[in-house]
């Protein structure tokens, strides 16, 4: 038997019966390059991962092949269909009753930028919307990461002396609570966005993050008892992060429904990017404003609030979940498994378990690194607030990487290769970190060197987080957006809770180094660096995943470019158009499978037949 490429184009054209369909190099860019997707896997065995995980095939009578409904296939996905039996109704000019049977044989050699652009719309609103998503995750993180570079001047705020302080450690706990409340509310916010669209997650996020900035500035109002701030503190933390929840997975879902298949890496690196630049905000701020004097927590607070309520009001401008017409053939699939259902297929999934470490160990090493970065420069005897600088140029150069990232992998398609190669990168750096921070301060060349090392690690961490959600939709499509996107994001705050708390349960250890159990942070530093080699080791060994919704998108695309109908032979031909051979690439394993399938009935029922007639004989 022979094995075929699932859905892989690269000959110039193709023949089907009589009819020569053009392949231009636009269908060569959009191919999945997954070293994965130029395995052996053959089509029947497509067929049979598809059907089990859902892939909003149709019969020639239009019935899905998923469920037990039938349901007609203009309700369900007009992409998976021949032109004969597409509807839309938005009339667009690609509609089926444009390309209907009568259609000319010109009709159906348009190449495929002309069909992905005359049936697909992308609109102007797209940025409205995708521009509220990014506020809100960067007024959130300015929230969440605020208070990490006032280790020393908690005590002003929140009791009545520096042991209480030091008791509660309420600058590490000011910022765990945000992954411990994103994992415990993150199915809900997943239920939510998965159910009821963008729009309502987009303000019930919005709403959350207000309130919880509200309860900050009333937690450090002057005439406040101190005995009541270190609560309301926490709640405003609490109902901030319970934000997370539903805007985190919010990027894919806009990338998906609003963005066309060349902008949907962009626009999720676009609305990631938000996150690390707040953090910068969050971490630079205090520095800047924040000394010894108690009225400037309240103003900073009162800054931080008024960040918030201008996000709300943006808010207040995303009107509707999802554009008239689809931006994409992917994002016109209606026909996709049930909460329950994708969740059931998530947890299934071997490559998916992959994909929610290689997603969370970036995020983890990236900060958890600076939550404790204010203890060890202290002790290590750097200046006072270099923190919050350094936080701020990682945070800055990841920005810039992961618009850069977005750009490139729109182009390539290379998720797999990209995380893999920001893996090693990551490991690179974290070792010559640990290698670094084994002396304490002498010059400002120290700083110098710690600077370049942290903003190298921003650089490579970073961009990981938006690739590693769009690639999570790629390999579990059709299963939502939300769902894929929502779990990754929880397995990041766990696995970022995790690494923080082992650093810090670590400090207090005179484990290896002999040294004042107090002081001990080489061992702390020691466990983040062979955390982050691992994670290259591990990405590079076991992350192979297969790129189902680009696969669903060239079968789309190329059913537009196919001859009416797929059980026809053309005029003189005896094979049957997708029986004819083309240099060994299988281009649609659903209709292959079906046409073998019939043919082999067929031909059992004419030897049947001509048995029968001999023996009358």
């Amino acid at each position: 038997m022979t094995h075929r490429h699932f859905l892989s184009v690269s000959p110039p054209s193709a023949h089907f019966g009589a009819v020569r369909l053009s392949v231009p190099s636009a269908i060569g860019v959009v191919r999945p390059r997954s070293a994965s997707l130029r395995s052996t896997r053959s089509g029947v065995a497509a067929v049979s991962f598809l059907l089990r995980n859902g892939g909003g095939s149709f019969d020639e009578q239009g019935h899905c092949l998923l469920c037990s409904k039938k349901e007609a296939a203009s309700k369900a996905s007009a992409a998976s269909l021949s032109p004969c039996h597409l509807t839309d109704p938005n009339k667009n000019p690609m509609s089926p009753s444009s390309i209907s049977g009568d259609a000319s044989a010109e009709s159906n050699q348009k190449s495929a930028a002309e069909v992905s652009a005359q049936r697909y719309i992308s609109y102007p609103q797209r940025w409205i919307v995708l521009s509220a998503v990014c506020l809100i995750a960067l007024s959130n993180a300015t929230q969440w990461i605020s208070f990490a570079p006032l280790h020393a001047k908690m005590e002003i705020l929140r009791a009545e002396n520096k042991s209480v302080v030091d008791s509660c450690d309420v600058d590490f706990w000011s910022s765990q609570i945000f992954q411990m409340v994103g994992v415990l509310t993150g199915l809900i916010g997943m239920f939510v966005t998965d159910r009821f669209g963008i729009l309502i997650s987009c303000h019930f996020a919005s709403l959350l993050n207000l309130a919880g900035s509200v309860l900050r500035v009333i937690s450090s109002l002057p005439p406040l008892d101190k005995h009541w701030r270190l609560p309301v503190f926490y709640t405003g933390q609490t109902v901030a992060a319970m934000s997370q929840s539903f805007f985190l997975c919010l990027s894919p879902k806009v990338a998906e429904h609003w963005f066309g298949e060349h902008q949907r890496a962009l626009a999720n690196s676009l609305s990631f990017i938000a996150n690390p630049f707040g953090v910068a905000l969050g971490s630079i701020a205090p520095v800047l404003f924040v000394s010894n004097v108690e009225s400037q927590i309240f103003f900073l607070n009162v800054s931080l609030f008024a960040l918030a309520f201008a996000v709300s009001a943006l808010t207040l401008c995303v009107t509707r979940a999802r554009p008239p017409t689809p931006p994409s053939a992917s994002s016109h699939c209606e026909h996709k498994p049930s909460f329950a259902k994708g969740l059931k297929i998530l947890f299934s999934s071997r490559i998916f378990y992959i994909q929610t470490l290689t997603f969370g160990m970036a995020f983890a090493l990236q900060w958890s690194f600076f939550v404790n970065a204010d203890k060890y420069l202290s002790r290590l005897k750097y200046p006072d607030k270099l923190n919050g600088y350094l936080t701020s140029g990682s945070a800055v150069s990841g920005t810039f990487a992961s618009i850069l990232s977005g750009w490139v992998v729109d182009r390539t398609k290379k998720f797999n290769e990209f995380i893999k190669g920001a893996y090693i990168g990551i490991a690179i750096v974290g070792v010559a970190l640990n290698l670094f921070l084994r002396h304490s301060y002498n010059s400002q060349l120290d700083t110098v060197i710690l600077s370049v090392l942290l903003v190298l690690l921003g650089f490579f961490s970073i961009p990981v987080f938006p690739i590693s959600l769009e690639l999570g939709v790629e390999s579990t499509f059709p299963v939502e957006e939300a769902t894929s996107s929502g779990l990754l994001v929880i397995s990041g705050q766990l696995l970022l809770f995790l690494l923080t708390y082992g650093m810090q349960f670590l400090e207090s250890k005179d484990w290896i180094y002999q040294s004042n159990a107090n002081v001990n942070i080489q061992l702390s530093v020691d466990f983040w660096t062979l955390f982050a080699v691992l994670s290259a080791v591990y990405s590079c060994i076991f992350l192979w995943p297969r790129y189902h919704r680009l696969e669903y998108e060239q079968n789309a695309i190329f059913r537009h470019l196919l001859p009416r109908r797929f059980d026809q032979t053309a005029e003189g031909q005896t094979d049957s158009p997708l029986t004819t051979k083309t240099n060994g690439i299988l281009l649609f394993p659903f209709a292959l499978h079906k046409t073998a399938e019939v043919n082999r009935k067929d031909n059992k029922e004419k030897k049947m037949d001509d048995n029968e007639g001999g023996r009358n004989n």
